[in-house]
């Protein structure tokens, strides 16, 4: 029979610590948010110390890889974004530069399979907005062009 302890039960309330290398963290809080043992661990030993934040990342992703969300993380981003960039193949960091300049998942991958790199997003971001094709915008861009509007060529809407 379980003691009350300040009007609680004592085996409910309590911690149950698990040491991982030379941390430890308290399996009750994993419990809560829906991670059994092995998976708790796996979480932790990615580097997710927070369980409610591995458990955000659990559900936007649908997959239960804590590497390579703990990879996206520490590349800077949030999991409910990095679900959509996850898909198209892009290093997290080239992904990171791609979004900063604006660009939508899909569009950045055309242009990057184009030539482009994520460093030269804000002016790819340029030709694009102007209506360039990526491989066309690209050759000018290697000519020196980094504006649309200086190579004297219109390509309209």
């Amino acid at each position: 029979m379980l003691k009350p302890v300040f009007g609680k039960r004592f085996m409910e309330d309590s911690p149950i610590w698990v040491r991982v290398g030379d941390k430890v963290f308290d399996l009750r809080r994993w419990n809560w948010e829906g991670f059994r043992y092995d998976h708790a661990v796996a979480w932790f030993k990615a580097g997710f110390t927070d369980p409610r934040e591995a458990a955000m990342w659990r559900r936007d992703w649908g997959v239960n890889e804590p590497e390579d969300a703990a990879i996206w993380r520490n590349a800077g981003w949030k999991s409910y974004e990095s679900k959509y960039w996850w898909h198209t193949g892009l290093d997290p960091k080239e992904a990171m530069k791609w979004k900063n300049a604006g660009f939508a998942p899909g569009i950045a991958v055309t242009w990057h399979n184009a030539g482009w790199k994520g460093d030269d997003a804000p002016v790819a971001r340029k030709f694009y907005w102007a209506r360039w094709e990526p491989d066309r915008a690209l050759r000018w861009f290697k000519a020196g062009y980094r504006d649309p509007e200086k190579t004297g060529i219109s390509i309209g809407r």
